[in-house]
C-alpha cells in the first residue's frame, strides 16, 4: 500500500471477460491474482496503490448482460490484498448499453457500479 511520498497506478483495460471465459480464461482475475501474488510463469508481483481500469470488460459486439455482469464481480473478488474500492472502473465502448435503453448505461452503474448505489452486487 502507499508508502511514503509514492503513489502507485496500475492501469489496465480490454478484460474480455464474457468471451475470454467461453475459452477457460479468466482474464480479470489472473490479471489481479498476478499482480498481487506473481507466479513462475508470470513473474514477480507488484505493489499497487489503485487500479483504474478502462472498460471493455466485455469483448462481444453486444451489450453485456446480466451474466457478464456477475463473472465481473466474481472475478474481482479475488483481490486478497485489495479491497474493492481500489479499483476504479471506467466504461468501455464495448460496455455500453443499447441506444434508448433506460436507464442510459444500466449494466455498468448495476455491475461496477461507481456510484456506490448498487453494493448488494
Amino acid at each position: 500500500m502507499l508508502s511514503g511520498d509514492t503513489f502507485r497506478l496500475w492501469a489496465i483495460s480490454d478484460a474480455h471477460v464474457g468471451t475470454d471465459i467461453q475459452h477457460g480464461r479468466k482474464s480479470l482475475s489472473e490479471a489481479i491474482l498476478h499482480s498481487e501474488n506473481g507466479g513462475d510463469d508470470v513473474g514477480q508481483s507488484f505493489d499497487w496503490d489503485i487500479c483504474v481500469n478502462l472498460g471493455d470488460f466485455t469483448g462481444s459486439q453486444f451489450p453485456p448482460d446480466d451474466e457478464e455482469g456477475k463473472l465481473v464481480v466474481e472475478q474481482y473478488s479475488v483481490s486478497s490484498k485489495h479491497p474493492r474500492e481500489h479499483f476504479y472502473d471506467v466504461i468501455g465502448n464495448h460496455d455500453a448499453t443499447r441506444h434508448g435503453d433506460n436507464p442510459i448505461q444500466w449494466w455498468f452503474r448495476k455491475w461496477l457500479d461507481p456510484t456506490g448505489a448498487n453494493t448488494k452486487f
